[in-house]
């Protein structure tokens, strides 16, 4: 129910439609494009950061 079944080598293989979505999900985010994050940009390189409270 709400999954794929195939056939690899003589191997039945089947898929619940939660393993196709995680599957999907990270083909989507290997391919699609997305932001560059840069944490603590201010800071020179080689500074170690520092707990502010």
């Amino acid at each position: 129910m709400g999954g794929i079944t195939f056939a690899v080598l003589g191997v039945s293989i089947n898929l619940s439609g939660l393993a196709i979505a995680a599957i999907l999900g990270i083909l989507l985010n290997a391919l699609l494009p997305g932001n560059d994050y840069e944490f603590d940009a201010d800071k020179k390189e080689g500074e170690g950061a520092s707990l502010r409270v």
